[in-house]
């Protein structure tokens, strides 16, 4: 992780500030008693220490990003897994069902099992653009 410029630290104050602020709001407006005013007070430092001092938010902001990263290590495998369960599980199964992509059938009548390579013109400015 690099070091965060005031900037950056003043942003993070009053993002993560503002979305505590909106996610208090919605709590209070749902009939919540205790939650909202934590959530408000939290807000109000954030905002607060994001105009006033920035560099004082560098121990929240860093927190901040290693519960991100954790977060993001449990999604990517939660979404990984069920992708891969769900999609690519019942594609490779249907697909060894229904064809035979090595060709292995057998057929006695055949002279030789061997595929004509098709072959195409090279062009050299295939290789001077590669990507």
């Amino acid at each position: 992780m690099s070091v965060k410029t005031n900037k950056q630290l003043r942003q993070f104050g009053l993002v993560v500030g503002v979305g505590l602020a909106v996610v208090a709001s919605i709590s209070w407006y749902r009939g919540h008693t205790t939650v909202p005013y934590v959530l408000w007070s939290g807000a109000a430092l954030l905002l607060l220490f994001g105009l006033v001092y920035p560099p004082a938010l560098r121990p929240v902001e860093k927190g901040w990003m290693k519960f991100g990263y954790v977060l993001g290590w449990i999604n990517t495998r939660i979404i990984l897994t069920l992708l891969f369960a769900l999609v690519v599980t019942p594609i490779g199964a249907v697909a060894r069902l229904f064809r035979d992509p090595l060709d292995r059938s057998v057929d006695d009548g055949k002279a030789t099992y061997w595929l004509p390579k098709k072959v195409a013109p090279v062009r050299p400015e295939v290789y001077e653009r590669q990507f």
